[in-house]
């Protein structure tokens, strides 16, 4: 006797059925226009976030290369750690590679690893673009207006980024007088501007400085 209606068959071909229903109501959902549109909204994305993040470290370019940041006592306890670790000419290391250990272990400094001890050594860690080392710096690009681009060629021909302590340290026209006189101009303007009205008013009475007599 026959059968008016066959069982449902489950064979092996029902996952590719599946598969073939699926990618076919996806096509549906997802057109190439779709498509299309979701390619212009991840590029919109990354724009946007690149945008984000270049104006933000511009920004922080901007404050740390300001001329008038406020200054505390340990960025003049720094330029002064520093200048007496250059205490003459023999102690000076004229070529300077940014790599301090070997400088530390033979008693010698160049500008740079001489800031950077003296940064350590008060602040418990070094902090590349303190108040300090930039005053350093600003002292350097005043000093050295004339031979800016030589310094920025000169680093290039050995493949390596500029570095205004590095650089003015190595110049071979740079003197041990012409290191000790950054030093002092920084330290002269740390020291100014903690002594200004507009200081004053922020340190407590026990903390200010006696003014300077140079």
């Amino acid at each position: 006797m026959a059968l008016c209606c066959e069982p449902r068959r489950v064979g092996r071909d029902m996952p590719v059925s599946l598969l073939l229903v699926g990618r076919t109501r996806l096509s549906r959902i997802w057109s190439p226009r779709d498509n299309d549109m979701k390619r212009r909204l991840i590029l919109v994305t990354v724009v946007v976030l690149t945008v984000v993040v270049v104006a933000s470290w511009a920004r922080r370019q901007m404050a740390v290369e300001s001329r008038d940041q406020a200054v505390t006592e340990d960025d003049l306890r720094i330029l002064q750690r520093a200048d007496s670790l250059l205490k003459d000419v023999s102690v000076w290391n004229r070529h300077d590679d940014r790599a301090c250990a070997d400088d530390e272990a033979a008693g010698t400094w160049s500008l740079f690893c001489a800031l950077q001890k003296a940064d350590r050594e008060i602040l418990g860690e070094y902090q590349h673009r303190n108040v300090a080392l930039q005053e350093v710096r600003f002292a350097i690009q005043d000093a050295t207006r004339d031979r800016q681009t030589e310094m920025v060629i000169r680093a290039l021909r050995q493949f390596t980024l500029p570095h205004r302590l590095m650089d003015f340290n190595n110049l071979p026209e740079t003197r041990f007088e012409d290191v000790k006189h950054v030093l002092r101009v920084a330290t002269e303007r740390v020291g100014a501007r903690l002594n200004s009205s507009s200081q004053q008013g922020q340190l407590p009475p026990n903390k200010r400085l006696p003014p300077s007599g140079r």
